[in-house]
């Protein structure tokens, strides 16, 4: 969609042209905003078949809240909503912008992230969670990794 503006002041006119690139947004995809426990959703209001679902229980959920830095440098996510190729770029760009954020490696099958946090201190699952939010999808654990 094009749009053009004109701003017509002191007898000075200025039109300025304005593509908007409809939800290419981070968090654009029809299986963002998915719910935390189970639940999911779209932003069209229909929940995407595709999307991964992960059952955890009330401590993992707290766990991936937490504000004490994670203990280990590599770290597995697991992540609910994820049902397409744009909540894989979503996450990978997001989480990249974390401090010390190094080989992220998103499994959209499993709806997991491996990463590893080059950097001390580490950053907290709460610092995590927001990245992962901010890329319109829901941290529901943190693991250990391998």
């Amino acid at each position: 969609m094009k749009t053009n503006f004109s701003v017509k002041r002191g007898g000075f006119v200025a039109s300025v042209a304005v593509s908007v690139v409809g939800l290419m947004v981070l968090g654009g995809c029809a299986g963002s905003r998915a719910g935390g426990s189970g639940g999911g959703g779209s932003v069209a209001g229909n929940p995407d078949e595709n999307a991964v679902m992960h059952t955890v229980t009330a401590a993992d959920l707290a766990s991936a809240k937490g504000s004490t830095p994670v203990a280990s440098k590599d770290v597995v996510l697991w992540i609910n909503g994820m049902g397409c190729p744009q909540c894989v770029t979503n996450v990978d760009l997001q989480l990249e912008r974390i401090d010390g954020a190094k080989d992220v490696r998103v499994d959209l099958a499993n709806g997991k992230v491996a990463v590893r946090f080059e950097k001390e201190p580490r950053p907290t699952p709460d610092r995590i969670a927001k990245a992962v939010s901010d890329a319109g999808l829901t941290l529901v654990k943190i693991e250990s990794g391998q």
